[in-house]
């Protein structure tokens, strides 16, 4: 069985030569060629990106998706590795600087409005004359100061710490004036209990403690003072009005919630400073893995080179009317060569098994049997093969055509999702070959990105194929080499493949829905952590509702991945093509209303993202491993 937790290479059940290989050069050449020329059926032994396959450096590791809020380490920038304590610390400043900076700048721009609009009221208030020149004074210099302070921040070098705290020093104090007009229990307590908080919050321990001090001190000294007597009051809600217990009880009760106000400001502030260090942290550690793989690829892309365009054992032989060349590809136990045909001289690939390889009575079966396989489909969306036979020396070979262009793995891996329209034929190519395939009495039971290739034509024609048919199942036959085990690879096996029970033509379906969900989505429909919980999700758990993980995808792609992915094999659509017809209607004519009925009562049993079955207590057959 395939151990391939989501798009990863599997290799303990994948027959001997299972993925396409970078081409080899002319004959008699010692060095590879033209890395996306493979042949059909060996595993891929190229980094993602194809032309880089022959960099004598590692490939590079390209991060896609939306930028990060915090920067991440840039190759050329400080170097290919992680940041340095040192580093991190200055790049977690700059994060809090520019946090600071936005929200000064969205509160200057409060101070502003408001001010302005109390501005234009002070002239039907009334009150005292003088407190109410008091007032107008202050306003104007909260308004001169904010456009200030706006302006300042928007600017290159905006010194932040100086620019704060002459703004404020004169809110501050420009505030205490406005109380003064308009009265300390007056409403704009509620408002300045607002610039309590937002001083607070501020990365200077300086100013916060400062400014938030002296505003909570002024406030309570004026309204005491004014409560006792000691100073005029003249504002517009007066203190007088009040009895002295109701004052007390006022003037103890605001600088509480204004003292709480900036307690809890700072709060908030340590623990959005702890969230980001966290969150910077955790990118740096991405970082670190990001970096161990790029050169994890690089050291094996380098060793495989150094076997790939070599001369093999039976170069210069010839198997059936292929002269065989160098080695452009191998497996866990087999090898391919470049070959040309004594015929035509055309470039064919040729598949052999390694000398161990031959002691195994059970490899030399499973690999005669997928050669039977392949002739008995002809169909341009599965790999074609020209010729079967054996060596001299008894040694089975398959001459196959040579593929160049690159799988479907390798091109999520680059592009994450694939467009609709590029969506729609991939599920054409899919429903022609697994329809052929399974008309000719073969049940695939492996198809996934790595197994389906994207041939480049040399007119620049684009054509899927499907790979790899060493574990399919013939219909007919009694018994497989397999002895009915777990086989395929996790994240694209159907229910009952997980489980060894017997499948049919509709497990390939459920593969072929879940390869339509990972290229929709740019996620595996399945992506556990490891062996085991992907088979219980597969078996037992629907996956995340397709428009929910891609907010732009047609609503209608909900409808047909339902039944696509259905658990029980009968609630499926009955063939690939009507699969296909189902996709191709969204966007189109609209899809058939009994469609839509049969979606609702499958998820109504298995909601999209939820576990079932196994969970409610239902009866089940489980799932095992093959190990």
């Amino acid at each position: 069985m395939n151990d391939d937790s989501s798009d990863k290479d599997a290799s303990s059940e994948e027959t001997i030569s299972q993925r396409p290989i970078a081409r080899g050069a002319a004959r008699g050449s010692q060095r590879p060629g033209p890395p996306q020329e493979r042949s059909a059926g060996q595993r891929d032994s190229r980094p993602p990106s194809e032309s880089q396959a022959v960099a004598t450096s590692g490939p590079e590791v390209a991060s896609e998706g939306p930028p990060s809020v915090i920067p991440s380490t840039q190759p050329g920038s400080t170097g290919d590795t992680p940041r340095s304590g040192g580093e991190l610390d200055d790049a977690l400043s700059q994060i809090i600087i520019t946090e600071e900076a936005t929200r000064a700048k969205a509160f200057a721009m409060l101070c502003i409005v408001v001010s302005s609009l109390a501005l234009g009221c002070l002239s039907f208030l009334g009150g005292d004359p003088t407190a109410r020149a008091i007032c107008g004074v202050a306003l104007v210099a909260i308004i001169a100061t904010s456009i200030w302070t706006h302006w300042r921040l928007n600017q290159p070098r905006p010194r932040l710490t100086v620019t704060m705290r002459i703004f404020g020093a004169v809110a501050v104090h420009a505030v205490l004036a406005v109380e003064f007009y308009m009265g300390f229990l007056s409403p704009v307590t509620v408002v300045m209990s607002l610039g309590v908080y937002y001083v607070s919050m501020s990365r200077d321990t300086l100013f916060a403690t400062l400014f938030a001090g002296h505003l909570i001190l002024g406030w309570s000294v004026g309204a005491t003072l004014m409560a006792t007597g000691v100073l005029e009051d003249r504002g517009l809600f007066r203190q007088s009005d009040l009895p002295p217990e109701r004052i007390a009880f006022a003037v103890v009760a605001v600088t509480m919630t204004l003292a709480t106000a900036s307690w809890a400001a700072r709060l908030s502030r340590r623990a959005l400073h702890h969230a980001i260090r966290t969150a910077h942290e955790a990118l740096v550690q991405v970082d670190n893995r990001e970096a161990q793989l790029a050169e994890a690829q690089n050291q094996l892309d380098r060793a495989i080179r150094l076997a790939v365009g070599q001369p093999g054992r039976y170069t210069g032989q010839v198997a059936g009317q292929h002269v065989l060349d160098v080695i452009i590809g191998f497996g866990a136990m087999g090898e391919v060569y470049s070959a040309e045909s004594c015929i035509d001289s055309a470039a064919s690939a040729v598949k052999l098994l390694r000398p161990e390889a031959l002691q195994d009575e059970t490899l030399v079966d499973r690999f005669l049997r997928e050669a039977s396989i392949y002739q008995r489909l002809a169909h341009p969306n599965v790999v074609g093969i020209r010729e079967v036979g054996r060596m001299g020396d008894g040694a089975p070979f398959m001459a196959m055509e040579l593929l160049q262009g690159q799988d479907l793995a390798a091109i999520l891996r680059r592009r994450d999702r694939l467009p609709w329209p590029e969506l729609i034929d991939l599920a054409r190519s899919l429903a022609g070959a697994l329809d052929h395939a399974h008309e000719a009495g073969v049940i695939h039971r492996d198809l996934k990105p790595h197994n389906i290739f994207q041939v480049v034509g040399q007119d620049g024609q684009r054509v899927w194929k499907i790979l790899d048919f060493g574990i399919s199942k013939l219909v007919s036959a009694q018994a497989t080499l397999t002895q009915d085990s777990v086989v395929g690879t996790p994240s694209y096996m159907s229910p009952e493949q997980a489980q060894a029970r017997a499948i049919d033509h509709r497990s390939d379906l459920f593969a072929m829905a879940s390869v339509i969900y990972r290229a929709a989505t740019g996620r595996p429909a399945f992506p556990g952590k490891d062996t085991p919980s992907i088979m219980f999700d597969v078996v037992y758990r629907m996956p995340q509702r397709p428009t929910t993980v891609v907010h732009d995808l047609p609503a209608e792609i909900d409808i047909v991945l339902a039944i696509g992915m259905a658990k029980a094999p009968e609630d499926r659509f009955a063939s690939a093509h009507d699969f296909f017809v189902g996709l191709e209607a969204i966007g189109g004519d609209g899809l058939d209303a009994r469609l839509e009925r049969r979606a609702r009562k499958l998820l109504a049993k298995h909601p999209w993202g939820q576990s079932t079955g196994f969970l409610r207590g239902e009866p089940s057959g489980g799932f095992l491993l093959n190990t």
